[in-house]
């Protein structure tokens, strides 16, 4: 692909640098959607929740649709698109400094960008990307089996734990099993068991306690199970396609 070469002063350094603002070394797979027969790992060298910086050893096109990908844990594979918004050539590194502009990404995938890189808006840093999703969960203490499936609902999860809206308060370390009924054309609910880290009454919906969970360990066929759901749901669709590109 032959590159378009602009005038740098066409794009004022506050545009240019609007959302890249997280300093991050993270390698990705990225390949032009017009020329699918390229696929190369390239270093992300900013981050932000509206673009990244690339750098290559080729200039990209202005304009040019990118389809990004990078595995995250467990096997969760993220997926981004953006256009190149401006390109220039680093002397200094030898390599094409290229801005892209996410695009398809609503306010929870962007959320996402950041946990990826274990930022989130002030909040601790995380090892797993959560993934904002309310579906119906039964639990129930791990060693009473006769004891009853109680209903409550998920408000995130990640290839790690949950975050559950209980109808009760649980004791920390209380060891439950889980079935989450995922989204997924499952036959059966997701199921796993896990350990309580925390449980308190949130503040917007006091009378609902907020329950944290860490999945212990998952059986092989959940683990995948869970990633292949984490990564399609993370995926985001470009407008105008009606589809992810595969």
């Amino acid at each position: 692909m032959e590159a378009e070469s602009e005038n740098n002063s066409k794009f004022p350094l506050e545009e240019r640098r609007q959302f890249v603002r997280i300093r991050h070394e993270v390698k990705l797979s990225c390949r032009v959607l017009a020329m699918p027969e390229q696929d190369h790992q390239i270093p992300i060298r900013n981050l932000g929740t509206g673009g990244l910086l690339l750098a290559t050893r080729k200039a990209l096109a202005l304009g040019a649709l990118l389809d990004m990908r990078t595995c995250l844990s467990e096997g969760v594979e993220f997926r981004l698109h953006g256009r190149v918004a401006w390109t220039e050539f680093n002397p200094g590194s030898g390599h094409h400094e290229c801005g892209i502009c996410f695009v398809g990404l609503d306010q929870e995938q962007r959320r996402n960008v950041l946990a990826l890189l274990g930022h989130g808006d002030g909040l601790e840093r995380r090892k797993h990307v959560r993934l904002s999703r309310e579906l119906l969960v039964e639990y129930r203490p791990s060693h009473k089996l006769l004891a009853r499936w109680r209903g409550a609902h998920t408000r995130d999860v990640s290839m790690g734990g949950a975050a559950v809206h209980t109808d009760q308060r649980l004791e920390v370390s209380t060891e439950i099993s889980l079935r989450i009924h995922l989204d997924d054309h499952g036959e059966k609910p997701w199921h796993a068991s896990a350990i309580v880290v925390d449980s308190h009454p949130p503040h917007e919906t006091p009378s609902v306690p907020l329950t944290s969970v860490r999945f212990m360990q998952l059986e092989p066929e959940m683990s995948r199970r869970l990633a292949a759901y984490l990564s399609q749901k993370l995926s985001a669709k470009i407008p105008g396609l009606g589809a992810e590109i595969i």
